[in-house]
């Protein structure tokens, strides 16, 4: 509500200063609509303070809420690069969530890891030396282990690319 209401007075702030202005090049006075345009940019600077620092946590806390139970359902599904990729995105604007987020994104990342360096291990003995690289890359992101680090020479050499 907060957002409509900064952005409405926005609207009315250049529209009122707009006419001030050619009034004040056309050697008219401003009169009253210096005076409004002047009003709509308090009020628009009050409402855009009050958005930012009460409406956009709001939504970031239940954003977070949204995400984590996405997340899960993922889990239950046994999609863990979707269920990781959804808690990454929890924001720590709602400590609670995103602390429990952590808690299985650090679960997620060392099977994610193995299973993203078995399958550039697999590209690379068939010959697949690009797919082999992304999968690495892949799974160095996840975590970094030091074997898929020590193979990313080998593999960036195979596959003709960094």
């Amino acid at each position: 509500m907060l957002g409509y209401i900064a952005g409405i007075t926005l609207v009315l702030f250049i529209l009122f200063a707009a006419v001030s202005l050619f009034r004040v090049f056309t050697s008219r006075s401003a009169a009253w609509w210096g005076k409004v345009a002047g009003t709509m940019a308090l009020l628009f600077t009050v409402a855009f303070i009050l958005w930012i620092s009460v409406e956009i946590p709001a939504y970031e806390r239940q954003q977070a809420k949204i995400l984590y139970q996405m997340g899960q359902n993922y889990l239950a599904a046994g999609d863990y690069p979707m269920a990781y990729d959804s808690f990454v995105k929890i924001s720590k604007a709602d400590k609670e969530t995103h602390a429990l987020a952590q808690t299985l994104l650090d679960d997620l990342r060392g099977p994610l890891a193995a299973a993203k360096l078995e399958e550039a291990q697999t590209y690379y003995a068939s010959g697949q030396y690009s797919a082999a690289l992304d999968a690495l890359k892949i799974s160095i992101t996840y975590y970094p282990a030091d074997e898929s680090k020590a193979l990313l020479p080998t593999y960036q050499k195979a596959a003709g690319r960094k």
